[in-house]
């Protein structure tokens, strides 16, 4: 118990020692990335529960935080980080697409993820299917006010008809990042310490008059 905090303290004081001789990379943003606002995560309510994606104990406390925040007032720290997509369905699409298979697919540099196929019913490519990705997230306290800055995390949603993968119908890029805690003091919060996000993204092409449905989500160990 208390001897794995030390160390798991000691380790995390070692880390930010380098950091802070390392110089901050510039920040930079791509026109194309759509962003994510806090708000609409504060605002969103969403009756799907994102479990056992990660089989893992989760022991998030105001004990584990406060030694945390106190190493981000000196320089970046990274935290280790559970992103979620939750693909709820495909609506609206075309007669043309009945009983066609769909998938959606999850890239993250060179690590894709993609669902198991659906097939279209009366429009509808139902998933209710989620993809886990686990990352490191580097984060810097800025400010007076201690806002929290984070290294992009962009992500590439796309839909695709197994039966034509080279059919164009969309594709969303997202930093994740935006959807995790804007300050120091939220990260105190233990209930901060995990959010989703619903939302849908229309397609394009052939499929221009659907939606997908997801669920985005995060968790901070």
């Amino acid at each position: 118990g208390k001897e794995i905090c030390s160390i798991c303290l000691r380790r995390d004081v070692e880390e930010i020692g380098k950091a802070l001789h390392l110089h901050r990379s510039q920040e930079t943003s791509s026109d194309s990335v759509e962003c994510l606002h806090q708000t609409a995560v504060e605002r969103s309510i969403s009756n799907v529960s994102i479990r056992d994606a990660v089989h893992k104990e989760k022991k998030a406390s105001k004990w584990n935080w406060k030694p945390l925040k106190s190493l981000i007032h000196f320089g970046s720290h990274r935290l280790n980080c559970d992103f979620f997509l939750h693909i709820h369905a495909i609506e609206g699409l075309p007669p043309d697409f009945e009983n066609s298979s769909f998938c959606v697919t999850w890239k993250r540099k060179a690590d894709i993820s993609r669902t198991q196929p659906a097939k279209v019913r009366s429009g509808v490519a139902e998933f209710e299917e989620t993809l886990v990705h686990q990352c490191r997230v580097r984060c810097a306290a800025v400010g007076p006010h201690r806002a929290l800055r984070y290294e992009s995390k962009q992500f590439l949603l796309r839909p695709v008809v197994i039966e034509a993968p080279s059919l164009d119908i969309g594709k969303h890029w997202i930093d994740l990042s935006r959807l995790l805690p804007l300050t120091l003091d939220e990260l105190d919060e233990e209930d901060r310490s995990s959010g989703k996000w619903t939302t849908n993204f229309r397609l394009s092409g052939k499929a221009k008059a659907a939606f997908l449905n997801v669920t985005f989500g995060f968790s901070l160990a």
